[in-house]
Protein backbone atom coordinates (compact mmCIF):
# COMPACT_ATOMS: atom_id res chain seq x y z
CA UNK A 1 0.00 0.00 0.00
CA UNK A 2 2.99 2.37 0.23
CA UNK A 3 2.99 2.46 -3.56
CA UNK A 4 -0.58 3.77 -3.36
CA UNK A 5 0.58 6.46 -0.94
CA UNK A 6 3.35 7.49 -3.32
CA UNK A 7 0.95 7.59 -6.28
CA UNK A 8 -1.45 9.75 -4.25
CA UNK A 9 1.33 12.09 -2.99
CA UNK A 10 0.21 11.49 0.59
CA UNK A 11 3.06 13.57 2.06
CA UNK A 12 1.84 16.75 0.37
CA UNK A 13 -1.80 16.00 1.08
CA UNK A 14 -1.16 15.36 4.77
CA UNK A 15 0.59 18.73 5.07
CA UNK A 16 -2.41 20.50 3.54
CA UNK A 17 -4.79 18.54 5.79
CA UNK A 18 -2.72 19.57 8.84
CA UNK A 19 -3.03 23.23 7.85
CA UNK A 20 -6.79 22.84 7.37
CA UNK A 21 -7.11 21.07 10.72
CA UNK A 22 -5.33 23.91 12.49
CA UNK A 23 -7.06 26.74 10.66
CA UNK A 24 -10.55 25.39 9.96
CA UNK A 25 -10.87 22.61 12.57
CA UNK A 26 -11.62 19.99 9.91
CA UNK A 27 -9.83 18.25 7.06
CA UNK A 28 -12.19 16.24 4.83
CA UNK A 29 -10.98 13.63 2.39
CA UNK A 30 -12.86 11.33 0.04
CA UNK A 31 -11.62 7.97 -1.20
CA UNK A 32 -12.68 6.96 -4.68
CA UNK A 33 -11.49 4.40 -7.20
CA UNK A 34 -8.99 5.51 -9.82
CA UNK A 35 -10.07 3.55 -12.88
CA UNK A 36 -6.99 4.53 -14.89
CA UNK A 37 -4.37 3.34 -12.37
CA UNK A 38 -6.63 0.75 -10.66
CA UNK A 39 -5.84 2.06 -7.16
CA UNK A 40 -7.75 3.97 -4.48
CA UNK A 41 -7.39 7.74 -4.91
CA UNK A 42 -7.39 10.29 -2.07
CA UNK A 43 -9.12 13.55 -2.93
CA UNK A 44 -8.85 16.40 -0.47
CA UNK A 45 -11.89 18.63 -0.20
CA UNK A 46 -12.08 22.20 1.01
CA UNK A 47 -13.56 22.23 4.53
CA UNK A 48 -15.33 25.54 3.82
CA UNK A 49 -17.45 23.95 1.09
CA UNK A 50 -18.05 20.49 2.57
CA UNK A 51 -21.33 19.75 4.30
CA UNK A 52 -21.42 16.45 6.22
CA UNK A 53 -24.66 15.05 7.60
CA UNK A 54 -24.90 15.33 11.38
CA UNK A 55 -23.86 12.19 13.24
CA UNK A 56 -25.33 10.87 16.47
CA UNK A 57 -21.84 10.42 17.87
CA UNK A 58 -19.92 13.74 17.86
CA UNK A 59 -16.62 11.85 17.73
CA UNK A 60 -17.56 9.91 14.58
CA UNK A 61 -15.39 11.03 11.65
CA UNK A 62 -17.36 9.12 8.99
CA UNK A 63 -20.64 10.94 8.22
CA UNK A 64 -23.40 8.86 6.61
CA UNK A 65 -23.56 11.24 3.65
CA UNK A 66 -21.82 14.42 2.55
CA UNK A 67 -22.36 17.19 0.02
CA UNK A 68 -19.40 18.98 -1.53
CA UNK A 69 -19.68 22.24 -3.44
CA UNK A 70 -17.10 23.65 -5.84
CA UNK A 71 -16.79 25.83 -8.95
CA UNK A 72 -15.97 24.74 -12.49
CA UNK A 73 -15.39 26.89 -15.55
CA UNK A 74 -17.48 26.97 -18.69
CA UNK A 75 -14.59 25.49 -20.66
CA UNK A 76 -14.17 22.60 -18.22
CA UNK A 77 -17.85 21.69 -18.59
CA UNK A 78 -17.66 21.90 -22.40
CA UNK A 79 -14.66 19.54 -22.51
CA UNK A 80 -15.70 16.96 -19.90
CA UNK A 81 -19.51 16.95 -20.21
CA UNK A 82 -20.53 18.38 -23.63
CA UNK A 83 -24.02 16.80 -23.72
CA UNK A 84 -24.97 18.06 -20.26
CA UNK A 85 -23.46 21.46 -21.02
CA UNK A 86 -25.63 21.86 -24.12
CA UNK A 87 -28.79 21.13 -22.07
CA UNK A 88 -27.81 23.49 -19.25
CA UNK A 89 -29.60 26.78 -18.78
CA UNK A 90 -26.87 29.44 -18.99
CA UNK A 91 -26.18 33.08 -19.67
CA UNK A 92 -23.48 34.19 -22.09
CA UNK A 93 -21.79 36.09 -19.24
CA UNK A 94 -21.66 33.12 -16.84
CA UNK A 95 -18.03 31.98 -16.60
CA UNK A 96 -18.23 29.57 -13.65
CA UNK A 97 -20.85 27.08 -12.55
CA UNK A 98 -21.64 25.59 -9.14
CA UNK A 99 -21.03 21.87 -9.02
CA UNK A 100 -22.48 19.77 -6.19
CA UNK A 101 -21.34 16.27 -5.35
CA UNK A 102 -23.41 14.00 -3.10
CA UNK A 103 -21.69 10.96 -1.60
CA UNK A 104 -23.15 8.20 0.56
CA UNK A 105 -22.83 4.45 1.00
CA UNK A 106 -24.86 3.76 -2.15
CA UNK A 107 -23.65 6.20 -4.83
CA UNK A 108 -21.68 9.20 -6.01
CA UNK A 109 -23.83 11.85 -7.74
CA UNK A 110 -22.43 15.01 -9.34
CA UNK A 111 -24.75 17.85 -10.42
CA UNK A 112 -24.13 21.20 -12.07
CA UNK A 113 -26.35 24.19 -11.42
CA UNK A 114 -27.08 26.41 -14.38
CA UNK A 115 -28.20 29.99 -14.35
CA UNK A 116 -31.77 29.97 -13.05
CA UNK A 117 -32.24 33.74 -12.86
CA UNK A 118 -33.85 34.02 -16.31
CA UNK A 119 -37.34 32.67 -16.87
CA UNK A 120 -37.30 32.85 -20.67
CA UNK A 121 -36.28 29.16 -20.81
CA UNK A 122 -39.48 28.13 -19.04
CA UNK A 123 -41.46 25.65 -21.11
CA UNK A 124 -38.62 24.99 -23.58
CA UNK A 125 -37.67 21.33 -23.76
CA UNK A 126 -34.00 20.40 -23.57
CA UNK A 127 -33.05 23.30 -21.28
CA UNK A 128 -32.64 22.60 -17.59
CA UNK A 129 -31.47 24.65 -14.56
CA UNK A 130 -29.78 21.52 -13.12
CA UNK A 131 -28.03 18.70 -14.96
CA UNK A 132 -26.70 15.42 -13.58
CA UNK A 133 -23.08 15.14 -14.72
CA UNK A 134 -22.62 11.58 -13.60
CA UNK A 135 -23.99 9.00 -11.19
CA UNK A 136 -21.78 6.13 -10.08
CA UNK A 137 -22.53 3.29 -7.68
CA UNK A 138 -20.46 3.08 -4.51
CA UNK A 139 -19.25 -0.50 -4.67
CA UNK A 140 -17.62 -0.25 -1.24
CA UNK A 141 -20.95 -0.18 0.56
CA UNK A 142 -19.67 2.30 3.16
CA UNK A 143 -19.47 6.10 3.05
CA UNK A 144 -16.04 6.92 1.54
CA UNK A 145 -15.69 10.29 3.29
CA UNK A 146 -13.51 10.92 6.31
CA UNK A 147 -14.22 14.21 8.08
CA UNK A 148 -11.87 14.51 11.07
CA UNK A 149 -12.06 17.55 13.31
CA UNK A 150 -10.10 19.14 16.10
CA UNK A 151 -10.86 18.14 19.65
CA UNK A 152 -12.72 21.04 21.29
CA UNK A 153 -15.21 21.39 24.10
CA UNK A 154 -18.46 22.03 22.26
CA UNK A 155 -18.06 23.04 18.58
CA UNK A 156 -15.51 23.07 15.75
CA UNK A 157 -12.95 25.76 16.43
CA UNK A 158 -9.67 26.55 14.70
CA UNK A 159 -6.47 27.00 16.66
CA UNK A 160 -6.49 30.78 16.28
CA UNK A 161 -10.24 31.48 16.48
CA UNK A 162 -10.16 32.87 20.03
CA UNK A 163 -6.91 34.80 19.72
CA UNK A 164 -8.40 38.12 18.59
CA UNK A 165 -10.53 38.45 21.74
CA UNK A 166 -7.51 37.85 23.96
CA UNK A 167 -5.54 40.63 22.27
CA UNK A 168 -8.51 43.02 22.46
CA UNK A 169 -8.84 42.32 26.19
CA UNK A 170 -5.11 42.80 26.65
CA UNK A 171 -5.27 46.18 24.82
CA UNK A 172 -8.13 47.32 27.06
CA UNK A 173 -6.16 46.39 30.18
CA UNK A 174 -3.13 48.31 28.94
Amino acid sequence: YKGWWHANKIGLKMRRRARWLIGYASAPVIMRPDEKNRIPRWELRNPLSAYPAPCLDPDDIHPPDTIFSFQRSREWLKVHYPAQYSNLQKLDTTQTFNVLEYVDDMEFVTLVQGDDTRNEYEGITGVSPIEVLHRLPNRGGIPPVSFPGRITLDRPQGQFDGVVGIFQLQAKLM
